[in-house]
């Protein structure tokens, strides 16, 4: 079975975000959980700008 392809750059950063910050919260049928939630996650990424370059730096 073939490997399948790296993940891109903005889609390592979603993972990211989707695994550490959204993923288990409670957030069915609340539109305002959801919207903070990610307003949360948002700002603690653009707040971590390190973190931030090492997520979107291209592995070889």
């Amino acid at each position: 079975m073939p490997a399948s392809p790296a993940l891109n750059p903005a889609e390592r950063v979603c993972l990211d975000q989707r695994e550490c910050y959204l993923l288990h919260r409670m957030l069915i049928n609340d539109y305002e959980a959801v919207l903070e939630a990610v307003c949360r996650a948002r700002s603690r990424l653009l707040d971590n700008t390190g973190f931030l370059a090492l997520m979107t730096a291209y592995r070889t």
